[in-house]
């Protein structure tokens, strides 16, 4: 008698378990509700905090399973990390999900910093090798007159001699300074010291950079 009563227990238990067709349709509907109410918490404005938890416990209670007791910057969370559906659906992998997600996203942010930084300094080495290149020459400062035709004499005197030359304002004296240049490199003045030198009468070796 307990034999025969254990059997029909074991066929009953065997026949109500929902057979795998069952299953699926089960979690078909599952996962339908937990996109409509993603769909729906998308929609809504960042202050709706109240709709957003009761629409998953809503979802929740139709799919039979526990409440939800995070708070709406989980679910917020869920949804910018496109994960909403399982959060709704109580994955177990959820948790792990996210953390990949997250991990991901600061490791693809960290690349672009460390591309957008590679970039800066490159731009900077081409900046300041164009600078270098195109922009800075150099001088040979020569005199330093106190009137401007002596200046005007002394550059005319230094073009018959086969150098380009010019005078500026000193900044800090007020006098005319005389420069001999420009010129593209510094060797193009240390080649020829003794013939400017000549040219401009002076002794000077003040080389110095000169910026356009």
């Amino acid at each position: 008698m307990k034999k025969l009563l254990a059997l029909l227990l074991l066929f009953g238990i065997v026949g109500c378990s929902p057979s795998k067709e069952d299953i699926v349709a089960i979690e078909k509907k599952n996962l339908n509700v937990s996109i409509s109410s993603c769909n729906l918490m998308r929609e809504s404005s960042d202050n709706d905090g109240v709709l957003r938890l009761r629409e998953v416990n809503a979802a929740r209670e139709k799919m039979g399973k526990k409440l939800f007791l995070g708070t709406d910057t989980d679910i917020k969370v869920s949804i910018y990390y496109g994960l909403c559906s399982l959060l709704v659906l109580d994955d177990p992998l959820y948790d792990i999900k996210l953390k990949e997600r997250i991990d991901s996203e600061k490791a693809q942010r960290l690349l672009a910093e460390q591309e957008r930084l590679k970039k800066e300094e490159e731009n900077r080495k081409q900046s300041k090798e164009l600078e270098d290149s195109v922009f800075a020459l150099f001088v040979l400062k020569v005199h330093l007159l106190s009137s401007e035709d002596n200046a005007n004499k002394m550059v005319a005197q230094i073009n018959e001699g086969g150098f380009p030359a010019f005078f500026e304002i000193d900044s800090d004296t007020k006098r005319y300074a005389v420069f001999v240049g420009p010129f593209f490199e510094e060797t193009d003045i240390t080649d020829n010291i003794d013939l400017i030198q000549k040219a401009a009468e002076s002794n000077s070796a003040e080389i110095s950079r000169w910026e356009l």
